[in-house]
């Protein structure tokens, strides 16, 4: 499949996606656009109200001060759940990257570079088909004419 550019939003198309599929998306960036970031944010959305703003089944949140760390959490009802914290950073500011996500259909896997890096985020709203998780909004600091994304498969 072709890359394309994202928008600060962008919708991700319809598949024919049942409840139990499995989407392998890859992100990257195309050059050192991190270096003047402290943090920037990708974030599956369901729907796309910006008032209220609409729930985000998994926010992904890399951190660059304090020698960096990495923050998931999730937005149901204008209210965030509980962080989930890790201490490591796999990504070097200033340097291009590249993401995978495992999106299950009650979980969501982040892979570096090959290498697994986070547990399994557990969806907190069951009920939600991940055909409603529709949207890669990046809500800081970075372009997002500088990331890509592609559905790389869908497994049924």
């Amino acid at each position: 499949m072709a890359e394309k550019s994202l928008p600060r939003r962008k919708q991700l198309e319809d598949q024919n996606l049942s409840w139990f599929s499995t989407w392998l998306i890859t992100i990257s960036s195309i050059h050192r656009c991190t270096s003047f970031l402290h943090s920037f944010s990708i974030n599956f959305q369901c729907g796309s109200c910006q008032n209220p703003e609409s729930d985000i089944a998994f926010h992904f949140n890399p951190r660059f001060e304090g020698g960096g760390y990495v923050v998931c959490n999730t937005f149901e009802r204008q209210s965030w759940g509980s962080e989930e914290v890790k201490k490591e950073m796999p990504l070097s500011k200033g340097r291009p990257f590249e993401i995978l996500v495992l999106v299950q259909h009650d979980s969501f896997l982040v892979i570096f570079f090959n290498i697994m890096f986070y547990t399994q985020i557990i969806l907190k709203w069951l009920f939600l088909p991940f055909t409603s998780v529709n949207m890669f909004p990046n809500r800081e600091g970075m372009g997002m004419a500088l990331i890509f994304a592609e559905i790389l498969s869908a497994v049924q």
